[in-house]
C-alpha cells in the first residue's frame, strides 16, 4: 500500500483524532480523515472510502464493537481493514476477520508501525 492510503479515524476524543491526524498525515502523507461521533462512522467509511480504520472500542453512544457490525454487514465496507483502539490490551492482536486490536494509550511512533504493518 503506498503512502496516499486512505485512513478514517473514529474517536469521541477531539484531542486524540486531531493529534493521530496530524501524525499520520506528516509522518507519511497518508489522507486522513477524523470524525468525533460513532454514529457517523458508516456514512463517512462510505463516501470516504478507506482503507484502514482506526477505531475507538469505548466511546459514548455506540460503541466501537457496534460500529465494526455495521461495517462488516454493509457491502461497501466489509472487507475494510478496521484497527480497534482498547484500553484492556497489553499488546497487539488480530482476529480471523480482518480486525486488528491496538491498546490505548499507545505511542505515535508505535501506532505508525502498526499502521504499516496493517496497511500492507
Amino acid at each position: 500500500m503506498d503512502s496516499a492510503a486512505r485512513i478514517l479515524i473514529v474517536d469521541d476524543d477531539k484531542n486524540l483524532t486531531l493529534l493521530i491526524s496530524r501524525f499520520l498525515k506528516q509522518a507519511s502523507g497518508y489522507q486522513v480523515r477524523a470524525i468525533n461521533r460513532p454514529q457517523e462512522a458508516m456514512d463517512a467509511a462510505k463516501e470516504f472510502r478507506p482503507d484502514l480504520i482506526l477505531l475507538d472500542w469505548d466511546m459514548p453512544g455506540m460503541r466501537g464493537e457496534e460500529v465494526l457490525s455495521e461495517l462488516r454487514r454493509c457491502e461497501q465496507t466489509s472487507s475494510t481493514k478496521v484497527a480497534l483502539f482498547t484500553g484492556a490490551l497489553r499488546g497487539n492482536s488480530e482476529n480471523a476477520e480482518g480486525t486488528w486490536f491496538l491498546p490505548k494509550p499507545i505511542a505515535m511512533t508505535k501506532l505508525l508501525a502498526n499502521v504499516h504493518e496493517i496497511l500492507q
